[in-house]
């Protein structure tokens, strides 16, 4: 674990350089590579919220209708989303629930998933993908 931890801090500034250039040309805007460090940008974010993880369009498509039947049965609860992608993130959005709010995945740094695990608070993380993120695992345990 510390070899892979070493590894991401030593990648960091060339995965920061790689989001400035997509911030240049692509499709992503500096919000988007601050939501990618765990930067909150909602104001009075819900705590206590769950948290799922899905990579990119077909794994959140295959959570819709549970996301959707969760929030109309559990009043209070809030679900903030994850994926890897604008396009996902986007398509999450339009779904438009006041309790479920998508989101571009943190970094697996440690920095990123502090701000990210401070801003919500998740009770539970679920995770819709095959890749491991050993760091959000580790910092999602020792929080319990």
């Amino acid at each position: 674990m510390r070899i892979y931890r070493l590894i991401v801090v030593l990648l960091l500034p060339f995965i920061i350089a790689k989001l400035a250039i997509r911030m240049l040309v692509g499709p992503e805007t500096r919000a988007d590579i601050s939501e990618r460090l765990g930067f909150p940008d909602v104001a009075g974010a819900p705590h206590s919220a769950i948290w799922l993880h899905g990579a990119s369009l077909g794994e959140l498509t295959s959570a819709r209708e549970i996301l959707h039947n969760m929030l109309k049965q559990y009043d209070k609860l809030n679900i903030v989303v994850t994926c890897n992608t604008v396009t996902a993130r986007a398509m999450v959005q339009g779904w438009k629930h006041t309790r479920l709010h998508a989101r571009l995945a943190p970094l697996d740094n440690a920095a990123s998933l502090r701000r990210f695990l401070n801003t919500w608070q998740p009770r539970i993380a679920v995770t819709l993908e095959n890749e491991i993120w050993p760091n959000r695992i580790m910092f999602c345990a020792k929080r319990n």
